[in-house]
């Protein structure tokens, strides 16, 4: 919009003067920037790219994170697994020990120096029992799980036919005055 200034005068011919419209599509193109524009759709290209290596650089850690968390889990159940098979061994080394020792083939010393190599190999299973646990729950968290509330469920709504729910719908965002 804009105006036509001035008084008319006698032979003028400009009938009146006042407001001017104009309707239509408007551009603006500027045409001596100098390679502004150019320099902006640089810089958002790089800004592009910056996020583009920084999204592959988070990918490539997390990877990493997780083969990392599957291999120490991994070692610790083998270690687990092989101390389990250390204790059995060792539980059968106090019962020979012990029935050695009833038949009078031995002496007591025995029997307390198998029991205590078994009580040491019971108490390496149990921390390697929570190591594990403990590597598990960071396996789980490398792998993005962990953030789930299975407990807070939403509420489900009543099923509704579709004319009240429709109507129900649009009464909420008509405002009543």
């Amino acid at each position: 919009m804009g105006l036509e200034g001035g008084r008319a005068t006698r032979g003028s011919t400009r009938p009146f003067s006042g407001p001017i419209w104009s309707f239509g599509p408007g551009a603006y193109w500027p045409f001596l920037d100098f390679g502004r524009l150019d320099a902006l759709i640089d810089i958002q290209e790089f800004r592009t790219h910056e996020l583009l290596v920084n999204y592959k650089k988070t990918i490539v850690v997390a990877v990493e994170e997780v083969g990392n968390a599957i291999k120490q889990y991994r070692a610790l159940l083998e270690r687990q697994r092989d101390l389990g098979n250390a204790l059995d061994q060792s539980r059968h080394a106090v019962e020979l020990a012990t029935e050695r020792y009833e038949r009078g083939l031995t002496d007591f010393l025995n029997v307390l120096d198998a029991q205590r190599q078994q009580f040491g190999l019971e108490e390496q299973y149990v921390i390697a029992q929570q190591a594990a646990a403990v590597e598990f729950v960071f396996l789980y968290k490398a792998l993005g799980g962990g953030w789930e509330l299975y407990q807070d469920l939403p509420p489900i709504p009543e099923p509704q036919p579709a004319i009240l729910a429709t109507f129900r719908r649009l009464s909420s965002t008509i405002p009543w005055n």
